[in-house]
């Protein structure tokens, strides 16, 4: 057995339920280049049969979120003293991407319309966690990212799958889902 790490390179990320509790938040990651290739025509979104999702996260590592109200009540505690309306996403991100092996270089393909201070945050604080220099992380994104790039489309497909079919009590215990880990990230700023 090899005891060899595999190094990530390409995230995509998409979210489901976005503005209520919980939100789902996921990435996929994926070193095949066919995977961040831009799609002309737009890839269409699945939303009702998922039976060749298992077939596309073939070589990819995947993580999601439960953004719960919970999360939401820590990250807005005044007594963190954070502007937190712009930090939200860098902390979800640096969740999803916490313990995954990430060398030397970063492309993230992220659906939806972010503020560039959020981005930028968000950018600083994966700098910072996983020790990578700024022009090393590169970002794409927009509201219609999950249909341009086949990694964004797995997240949102994934995202979706999870939202409403699964029972919140079956999301939890789930092997991919990971936690929110404010205290650890509020440390790198």
């Amino acid at each position: 057995m090899s005891n060899e790490v595999n190094y990530w390179y390409n995230i995509g990320y998409d979210e489901s339920n976005h503005g209520q509790y919980p939100e789902i938040c996921v990435i996929t990651a994926s070193n095949n280049p066919e995977d961040i290739v831009p799609q002309d025509p737009m890839i269409g979104k699945k939303r009702s049969n998922h039976d060749t999702l298992r077939l596309r996260l073939r070589e990819k590592e995947y993580r999601f979120l439960l953004f719960d109200y919970a999360d939401r009540e820590r990250l807005y505690d005044p007594k963190l003293e954070i502007d937190s309306g712009y930090k939200k996403f860098g902390v979800i991100l640096g969740s999803l991407i916490y313990d995954l092996p990430i060398k030397d270089r970063l492309n993230i393909y992220i659906d939806g319309d972010w503020t560039q201070q959020k981005i930028e945050y968000a950018v600083d604080l994966i700098c910072d966690l996983k020790s990578l220099k700024r022009a090393k992380v590169k970002t794409f994104f927009g509201g219609k990212v999950d249909r341009i790039f086949n990694l964004t489309n797995i997240s949102d497909e994934l995202a979706h799958s999870f939202f409403p079919q699964l029972t919140f009590k079956t999301l939890r215990d789930h092997p991919n889902r990971v936690n929110l880990r404010l205290e650890e990230l509020l440390l790198q700023t």
